[in-house]
């Protein structure tokens, strides 16, 4: 009996010897393979990061193309349409009229590239109207004269691209900015101790 006993234990002493050899092969096995993948995710997050720092730079650049195509243009808000099937010259000549009697700026048709309005036709909300113009010279007059305009409920406004409406918008909710502005596509902010930034 005891020597049933006796090679049982060494029996089970030598099973339970395997085993754990087994599974620290197993545990050294993992171990490096961990190590492994802990080496490609940190690999992975660099690249995540230089590709983010990149696309940065791709929208940064895109956004400014995109306003530098839109250094000749205006928007106006508050001009009433009445039709919506308003055409191109039809609202080339609405505003040269807006222009001419509103602002008292000598503008024909020949002044303006392109002008049309933006989304679908509410007859209880004016569209915006973009102008393309073309000469600068004639979009700087117009937002110069934009302040006779003030409780008319019309405004004039740089066309700015959506990321600079944004940019523009999110600055003049800061609690330091007392006013926000855009001169060709370019953004400032007065600040509230009076300095321009």
């Amino acid at each position: 009996m005891e020597k049933m006993i006796h090679k049982l234990k060494s029996d089970i002493r030598k099973e339970n010897e395997d085993m754990i050899q087994k599974l620290e092969s197993r545990i050294f096995d993992l171990e490096n393979s961990n190590d492994r993948l802990k080496q490609t995710v940190q690999s992975q997050e660099e690249t995540i990061i230089e590709l983010q720092k990149v696309q940065c730079e791709v929208y940064s650049k895109y956004n400014d193309l995109e306003q530098h195509g839109r250094k000749n243009s205006i928007r106006i808000s508050g001009l009433w349409d009445t039709s919506d099937s308003e055409s191109v010259d039809d609202c080339v000549k609405t505003v040269v009229s807006f222009v001419n009697i509103k602002l008292n700026i000598p503008v024909q048709s020949e002044d303006i590239d392109i002008a049309h309005r933006l989304g679908k036709f509410n007859k209880d909300r004016p569209r915006n109207i973009i102008i393309k113009f073309v000469h600068r010279r004639r979009k700087h007059e117009i937002i110069r004269a934009r302040r006779q305009l003030k409780g008319t409920g019309m405004t004039v406004f740089e066309n700015l691209t959506r990321l600079n409406q944004q940019k523009l918008k999110t600055a003049y909710n800061l609690n330091c900015v007392k006013n926000s502005y855009s001169v060709d596509g370019k953004l400032f902010v007065i600040l509230e101790n009076g300095k321009k930034r």
